[in-house]
């Protein structure tokens, strides 16, 4: 159900501003697509035309990411592959401190995978 408190896109990724969601007749969700100042209309569950197809019209809640920043505790093994120091204690990460580089680093989560990124 589409609900004024929340953000959408259409389902090929042009933002909407939705004017309300009680409009009269079938499709009481009524809005605006991007820039284009012509008036859209959705049914409740944001179909732009049949609940039953996929339309590029679609109403496609947007989520919102998570910023969280920390710090990471890296090196790189003989392999070249990254390794992530998760849970070393006492004396090991002492002793492996020598091999790891300490960055503080900032990343979003999202659904379905976790976006890195590092300062320069």
């Amino acid at each position: 159900m589409i609900s004024m408190d929340k953000q959408y896109k259409t389902r090929d990724g042009n933002d909407v501003r939705l004017l309300c969601v009680d409009g009269p007749g079938r499709k009481p969700v009524v809005g605006f697509v991007g820039n284009i100042h012509l008036i859209f209309r959705w049914s409740i569950n944001g179909h732009y035309d049949s609940p039953d197809e996929d339309n590029y019209n679609d109403l496609v809640e947007v989520k919102k990411t998570a910023l969280i920043q920390g710090v990471m505790f890296y090196y790189i093994d003989g392999d070249g592959e990254l390794k992530v120091d998760a849970a070393t204690s006492g004396r090991l990460q002492d002793y492996y401190r020598q091999f790891w580089k300490q960055r503080n680093i900032k990343f979003t989560e999202t659904p379905f995978e976790v976006e890195v990124e590092t300062p320069s």
